[in-house]
């Protein structure tokens, strides 16, 4: 079968891909080499491609593949942490009494421990997310070269589209509960700072999940009910962030 270098090009970085989703970093992309990347593609699709086709046609050399595997990766948005945070959210605001000071407060603690719960429970059943985050942490680790650079750019432009798809949310949530920014202080910045937290609550979970536990606390209503930590620091995020227009 003769392909052409684009289509090449294609099923290796997504066959490369799906390799990483499978077994994860190591310490880096080292076990991505483009004979391991090979078999898996004609073991799946009976397509063999040999390193002649590859090297100096396509890519300079494994490294260089390596990175455009890794820009892919990071590059690729997961759209169900979105998805499962605005259904908890949209189930509370349909329930919210919102037309009292105690509805809202009461609507807003929900908002904070439902979607808090979805949106971290999200993250830590994704495979692709853990993916990410191994990659943008080995990123971190030492000093940026030529291919780091790339994916680099590819894991900032994907923050910067999540940030902007929340900052959306958050909008809508707020001006549901009335809630006012503090002098100082601008959405993006509750954007980053409850995305960090999630980042980090979800990854101490993957290694510890007995640090992360399930809490009971009562709610502004004086009834029980169960809180993550998340959910718990994501209040007191909208609390200091935000005041609620008591008219």
């Amino acid at each position: 079968m003769t392909l052409s270098r684009e289509t090449l090009r294609e099923l290796l970085i997504s066959t490369g891909a799906r390799l990483l989703e499978e077994e994860g970093l190591g310490s880096g992309a080292e076990r991505l080499t483009f004979k391991r990347v090979f078999d898996r593609l004609n073991q799946d699709q009976g397509i063999r491609v040999s390193n002649a086709s590859v090297i100096g046609r396509i890519w300079t050399n494994n490294r260089d593949f390596q990175s455009e595997v890794l820009t892919r990766v990071v590059g690729d948005e997961n759209p169900e942490e979105i998805r499962f945070t605005m259904e908890a959210a949209a189930a509370v605001l349909g329930e919210a009494d919102v037309s009292t000071l105690a509805g809202r407060r009461l609507g807003l603690s929900e908002i904070c421990r439902r979607g808090g719960a979805a949106h971290t429970g999200a993250l830590a059943d994704s495979r692709t997310w853990h993916l990410f985050i191994g990659i943008w942490g080995n990123l971190a680790s030492h000093p940026e070269t030529e291919w780091d650079r790339r994916v680099l750019d590819a894991a900032r432009a994907t923050y910067e589209n999540l940030s902007t798809t929340f900052d959306g949310i958050f909008r809508g949530i707020m001006d549901v509960f009335r809630l006012r920014l503090r002098p100082g202080l601008t959405v993006r910045d509750f954007t980053v700072a409850v995305t960090a937290l999630a980042e980090g609550c979800a990854m101490r979970s993957r290694i510890d999940e007995r640090a992360m536990p399930t809490l009971t606390r009562p709610g502004p209503d004086g009834i029980e009910r169960e809180w993550t930590l998340f959910s718990v620091g994501l209040e007191a995020l909208v609390q200091q962030f935000y005041d609620m227009d008591p008219d």
